[in-house]
C-alpha cells in the first residue's frame, strides 16, 4: 500500500509542476505576442510619420502638432513594452542585463555574458 500512495504522491506532484509549467508557457506566449502587436504599432505610426521626424523631435526639434501627437503616442507604446518585458521577466523568474541584454537567473549577483554586477 505504501509503494501505491508514493507512486500516487509522485503522479500528483509531476501533474502539478506539469501545470505551472504549462500556465507559465501560456502566459509567456501572451507577452510575446502583446510586444509584437505593439511593435507593430510603433513600425505603423512610424510610417506614417517618417523617422526624419521622430529623430528630430528626439534631439529636441519641436515638430509641427500632428506629428507631436504621433511622437507621443510612440513613447507611450514604447513604455508598454518595457511594462511587458519586465511582466516577462517575472513570469519567467530571471533579469535582464542592463549591460549585455542578457538573460540571467533572478538570483544572479552577476551577469553570467559579461559580468556586470546587479
Amino acid at each position: 500500500m505504501e509503494i501505491l500512495d508514493s507512486l500516487k504522491n509522485k503522479i500528483y506532484e509531476t501533474a502539478k509542476t506539469a501545470a505551472k509549467k504549462s500556465n507559465e508557457i501560456v502566459e509567456t506566449t501572451k507577452i510575446k505576442f502583446a510586444i509584437s502587436d505593439a511593435e507593430a504599432k510603433i513600425a505603423q505610426t512610424m510610417k506614417e510619420m517618417g523617422e526624419m521626424i521622430y529623430d528630430a523631435y528626439k534631439n529636441g526639434e519641436e515638430p509641427e502638432d500632428e506629428y507631436l501627437e504621433k511622437c507621443s503616442a510612440i513613447d507611450d507604446v514604447f513604455e508598454n513594452i518595457n511594462d511587458l518585458k519586465e511582466r516577462l521577466c517575472e513570469v519567467k523568474d530571471i533579469k535582464v542585463c542592463s549591460e549585455c541584454n542578457k538573460e540571467t537567473d533572478n538570483e544572479a549577483a552577476y551577469c553570467s555574458a559579461c559580468g556586470k554586477k546587479f
